[in-house]
């Protein structure tokens, strides 16, 4: 029985042997973009880091082609990290985006006389935002080496960047109906705003020139997959502003998408805002979200009686 109990032992310390090797095997020596994705505001400046795995050992010299677009973040400058600027050897670093392929930067290094193993921050890389929109930020070519100048073998896995600042706005910005039409307005969110749990929304609008006849949740919420909680009223609040209160019970969802869809009924000919007279977003924590809000106009047009029509208005009917 002692035996039997023994060669089970046995075979279950054999079985947990050949699991770490085969995960130790798995595992590959890495090179990569940390944060794997940014969100900035256009104007700022930010920071992404090149980072290695702890199977990336004997690294000595490097020379890295990195990729991002040029028209939507422009790079400000490339300094070592914690990893070399720590060790106890002398380092060298250049880099230049001079002479290379249009959105590329190179990055050469060294440590001299040694090494450096992960894991680790190995570069920091400094941007400033120009443009809205997305940047990848990938490795064009990687050539890692060790202290004898033998070539590292090791997987890149690159990045990308989200300039588009978080932004809630009216869809479409401008919306142009008939006297007496009914016609719908929503309030989307882009793919800069992200991890939104909770919103409270004061939407203005002229009541003397459109009537809101409904407020839906908006398929964003609706489709997420959570139990939501959507309210809205006009009833107490300051004269032309509707208040939208919505959530996502127990989860989050991220832009672009509608939260809401508000239903109006042209009244009188004339131009209404749709603003943003205030908003709150929240994340799970119940943290604010900052975000910029865009306003919207709706153009109402007094429908002309057929007899008073002149030329001009059918050919723009029918334009």
């Amino acid at each position: 029985m002692a035996s039997t109990a023994k060669t089970a032992l046995f075979i279950v310390g054999i079985a947990c042997v050949a699991l770490l090797v085969g995960e130790r095997a798995a595992a590959a020596p890495t090179i990569y973009v940390d944060p794997p994705e940014t969100h900035v505001e256009i104007g700022d400046p930010f920071e992404i880091c090149i980072l290695i795995n702890d199977e990336l050992t004997g690294l000595t010299g490097y020379d890295l082609w990195i990729d991002y677009d040029e028209t939507l973040i422009d790079l400000t400058g490339v300094s070592e990290g914690a990893l070399p600027a720590g060790s106890s050897c002398e380092t060298f670093l250049y880099w230049t985006d001079d002479s290379t392929p249009s959105e590329m930067v190179l990055i050469n290094g060294a440590i001299l006389g040694g090494w450096v193993d992960g894991p680790g921050e190995f570069l920091v890389l400094s941007f400033v935002a120009l443009a809205g929109g997305t940047s990848p930020i990938t490795f064009h070519d990687v050539d890692l080496r060790d202290i004898d100048n033998n070539s590292i073998s090791a997987a890149h896995i690159g990045g990308e960047v989200i300039t588009a600042p978080p932004t809630i706005y009216i869809d479409p910005h401008e919306t142009n109906v008939n006297v007496g039409n009914f016609f719908d307005v929503s309030v989307s969110i882009n793919d800069g705003l992200t991890e939104l749990t909770g919103y409270d929304l004061w939407i203005d609008y002229d009541e003397t020139l459109m009537d809101l006849d409904d407020v839906s949740e908006g398929t964003l919420p609706a489709g997420c997959g959570y139990e939501t909680f959507f309210y809205w009223t006009d009833t107490g609040t300051p004269s032309e502003m509707v208040l939208i209160n919505g959530a996502i019970l127990g989860g989050s969802v991220d832009g672009s998408g509608q939260l809401a869809v508000l239903r109006f009924e042209a009244l009188v000919e004339g131009i209404s805002p749709v603003d943003f007279h205030d908003f709150e977003l929240r994340d799970l924590e119940n943290n604010p979200i900052p975000a910029t809000a865009i306003d919207g106009i709706v153009v109402i047009n007094e429908i002309v009686p057929v007899e008073e029509r002149s030329w001009t208005d059918i050919k723009l009917m029918y334009r």
